[in-house]
């Protein structure tokens, strides 16, 4: 499964949306004004494409109880780390409380890739619809900017390795859903309402970051998938979670 070409360039499914992102809020004050939504399309879309790919590549491959022709069990999660992101402690110890990693990578299972297919397939549309109906108004760039920046970390949310990676997508979709509801800044209404979502989110973010630290505590990790031989994943520890 890890050589699909959709796995070997994962990387681009939230990079797309970012670099559209990245050129609707530098440039569309100035250039593309009521063309911003342009990069966001088309990042957005390509993403859409990758994610959509992957969903019908996986179809036709063997469930997680299925054997493989040698006999060894057949899986369809792929644990592809780009590098290792934070480490602290004795490695010696590692499976354990006294000794913390987390990865930079991205997990891909038929979960991962239903998720991802929803979140930048429906995004796309949603950008779609949102260029008519924002259509006019000021700030217009700004608005598309932020939508990038929404599917950005979502995506990150989706498709992260451990729980670190989803947290700091879930932080991402929480600023970038205050941006969004507070667009009309200048609307008191709106200013307030972006005020409370933000209050309200970081009673989650408190809650959350405090399960993520329990987790590690628990069990000695906070990776979802090892990929070694150790099997001492999040995953492969639940009693009903052997991918492997």
């Amino acid at each position: 499964m890890q050589e699909l070409w959709q796995i070997q360039y994962s990387w681009l499914i939230p990079l797309l949306p970012l670099a559209g992102a990245v050129i609707a809020g530098f440039f569309g004050a100035k250039w593309l004004k009521g063309q911003s939504h342009w990069p966001i399309w088309i990042g957005v879309g390509a993403s859409a494409v990758i994610s959509l790919s992957l969903l019908f590549s996986m179809m036709g491959m063997s469930h997680p109880g299925a054997e493989t022709a040698n006999g060894s069990p057949a899986t369809l999660a792929v644990n592809k780390v780009f590098y290792q992101w934070v480490s602290a402690g004795d490695p010696a110890h590692a499976g354990t409380a006294r000794f913390f990693d987390a990865s930079a990578g991205f997990l891909f299972d038929p979960l991962t890739a239903v998720m991802l297919s929803v979140v930048c397939g429906i995004g796309f549309f949603i950008t779609v619809f949102s260029a008519g109906y924002m259509k006019g108004e000021e700030g217009y760039f700004r608005f598309f900017a932020y939508l990038g920046l929404f599917i950005f970390a979502m995506t990150c949310l989706v498709m992260g390795n451990n729980l670190l990676m989803l947290y700091l997508g879930w932080e991402g979709v929480g600023l970038c859903s205050y941006l969004l509801i507070g667009y009309y800044y200048e609307r008191p209404s709106a200013r307030e309402a972006a005020k409370k979502a933000f209050l309200v989110n970081r009673v989650g973010d408190f809650c959350f970051g405090l399960g993520i630290m329990l987790s590690f505590m628990a069990f000695g990790t906070i990776t979802f998938f090892s990929g070694t031989s150790q099997h001492n994943g999040l995953l492969e520890l639940a009693p009903s979670g052997n991918l492997t």
